[in-house]
């Protein structure tokens, strides 16, 4: 199902409707950042679980001398750190993270290969 979809079911079936929102992006810092909302603006990386910001200040300050209203900044600490690094007002998530340096090295000692109970 597409993010920007909306599902409208009559009981038989299903028809899939565009959603209008009001999204832009722009660059900061080199990195692509999303502005979403109309009454609260809320700006964060494209991709903000797999990229995150080099220097949270640095694109604060950018964000502000640009030419769009932005109410809220959001993301994530690079991981693997795991206790607090920025004196932003922050709130805690849950993430099912591993660490793969290579398909083989994935596929031969991390992925669970022994057969179910079932078989």
């Amino acid at each position: 199902m597409a993010q920007d979809s909306l599902v409208v079911a009559d009981g038989r079936q299903s028809v899939w409707l565009p959603v209008i929102c009001c999204e832009h992006a722009m660059k900061v810092c080199g990195q692509d950042i999303r502005i979403r909302g109309k009454l609260i603006r809320i700006a964060g990386l494209s991709a903000d679980t797999y990229e995150f910001v080099d220097d949270p200040a640095a694109a604060l300050d950018d964000l502000r001398h640009s030419d769009q209203r932005i109410d809220l900044f959001t993301f994530m600490q690079k991981l693997p750190e795991t206790s607090r690094k920025y004196s932003y007002l922050m709130e805690w998530d849950n993430l099912a993270v591993l660490p793969v340096s290579t398909f083989d090295q994935w596929w031969t000692c991390l992925l669970y290969t022994s057969p179910s109970p079932r078989d």
